[in-house]
């Protein structure tokens, strides 16, 4: 198989890897929103499959063009592609690859950001059963604020 022709399957692969790992983003996005935490916990595991693949798959790519063009670099990666007779197709499927690597960091970042989210009210409602932290005042059935010096046992609250 001449180089471009291997350089191609290499990216194609790549391409198909990030499609499933995006699916698999935009499941975990439905299920953090829904707190589903059993789905959560599958796809995080999935997740990591599909990353331990990407990463895999990226290394091989990154392999191949340093034994053809001397360096793995973007510089390197794009005169190889020059070098090919494929050298149009090779340019917009990494283009393709290039924007769904940035759909999947940017909604990998959301739904960190989801997570941090999650995490934040879950420390609060702890605090409040706690009686700990900067909660501010809360108040009790008579309508008025309640000592804060209550001991920090959640089996009371």
């Amino acid at each position: 198989m001449d180089p471009g022709q291997s350089l191609l399957s290499l990216i194609d692969q790549e391409v198909a890897s990030l499609e499933a790992l995006h699916k698999i983003l935009l499941q975990e996005h439905q299920a953090l929103l829904a707190a589903d935490v059993p789905l959560i916990e599958t796809l995080t595991a999935n997740k990591n499959q599909a990353l331990d693949k990407q990463s895999d798959i990226t290394r091989q790519r990154q392999l191949f063009t340093e034994q053809h063009a001397k360096t793995n670099s973007p510089d390197a990666l794009q005169t190889l592609i020059a070098r090919c007779g494929q050298a149009a197709e090779l340019t917009e499927r990494l283009g393709s690859l290039t924007a769904l690597t940035d759909q999947c960091r940017d909604l990998n970042r959301e739904n960190g950001s989801l997570i941090q989210q999650r995490q934040r009210h879950t420390r609060g409602a702890l605090q409040v059963l706690r009686q700990t932290g900067d909660t501010g005042d809360t108040y009790s059935g008579r309508g008025k604020a309640e000592a804060k010096n209550l001991p920090r046992t959640l089996g009371k609250a």
